[in-house]
């Protein structure tokens, strides 16, 4: 009897169906975002900068576990949120030392924080079950071929989120960015990620709705997106320490797109990525040197 009937996917559909947000699970998302950016710059990056002053040896797994612990207590960090409501989408990644994977699957493994090159960081946190994203990298001591890339991946970034325009195929915010840095910095297009991140909701990632070159859905106006760009397996070949050469450079946020105007990126004001709030020089020459 079920002879001839075409078998559907519905799971794309469905994703698409629930994609935009209305008032109450923005609502949610907007507190988880808030709450990620406030982890990240309230806990984990002091957490950082601590264990390098103080040449600490404390691995990517441990800083993984006690940022995670901080879900428990958000009035530490100063947020009136309950902590019931709270959750992480993931264990936190933390990832240094030359070995680095940029994928939303990757892990902090147990080697100790390295106290040079470029750390990267990911989090997210669910408010009410709705998730929600941040990521940030963090330069020690960093050359002027690290400098430009971070502020190329920055511009990256930018492009993408300007992208998600209403009515827009999402296949669309991964060709702006691919052509921006074609034409930019061609020889860098091996090193770009595969995708510019997907959209979120109770799912953290939704496999249907990826910013990659293939998606063919349109943007709606109430999606919300984790936008993801990163450069991986770079050398930076100007930096003296040989331990510090290889390194990767990632940012994400979690982005509302709007009506009309620009798209409003929920994480950037509590976690700033300028480049002077990733940008550490520690070594005392160098010191005097930027003083100069």
């Amino acid at each position: 009897a079920e002879e001839g009937l075409a078998q559907v996917e519905l799971a794309p559909a469905l994703a698409l169906l629930l994609a935009s947000k209305d008032s109450a699970e923005l609502n949610c998302i907007k507190r988880a975002a808030v709450f990620s950016a406030v982890l990240l710059t309230k806990q984990l990056v002091p957490r950082i900068e601590g264990v390098i002053d103080e040449e600490a040896r404390v691995s990517h797994e441990a800083l993984a576990q006690e940022t995670e612990d901080a879900f428990g207590d958000p009035k530490k960090l100063g947020l009136n949120l309950s902590a019931e409501n709270l959750e992480p989408c993931y264990s936190p990644i933390i990832q240094s030392g030359g070995a680095y994977n940029l994928k939303p699957s990757a892990y902090s493994n147990n080697a100790n924080l390295a106290s040079g090159g470029t750390i990267t960081l990911s989090l997210g946190a669910r408010f009410k079950s709705y998730c929600s994203n941040v990521g940030r990298t963090l330069l020690i001591n960093p050359s002027k071929e690290q400098e430009k890339n971070y502020k190329l991946l920055s511009e990256l970034q930018i492009e993408a989120i300007d992208a998600l325009k209403v009515g827009e195929k999402l296949s669309a915010v991964h060709a702006a960015v691919l052509s921006k840095l074609r034409n930019k910095a061609a020889h860098l297009e091996k090193h770009l990620t595969r995708d510019c991140g997907f959209a979120m909701g109770l799912e953290f990632r939704e496999a249907a709705l990826l910013l990659n070159a293939k998606c063919e859905a349109r943007v709606k106006p109430g999606m919300v997106f984790n936008v993801a760009v990163g450069l991986a397996d770079l050398e930076a070949k100007d930096v003296p320490d040989a331990s510090s050469r290889k390194y990767a450079l990632f940012l994400s946020d979690t982005v509302l797109v709007s009506e009309a105007g620009a798209n409003e990126v929920i994480t950037a004001e509590r976690a700033p990525k300028a480049w002077k709030d990733v940008s550490y020089y520690l070594n005392d020459d160098e010191e005097e040197e930027a003083a100069k």
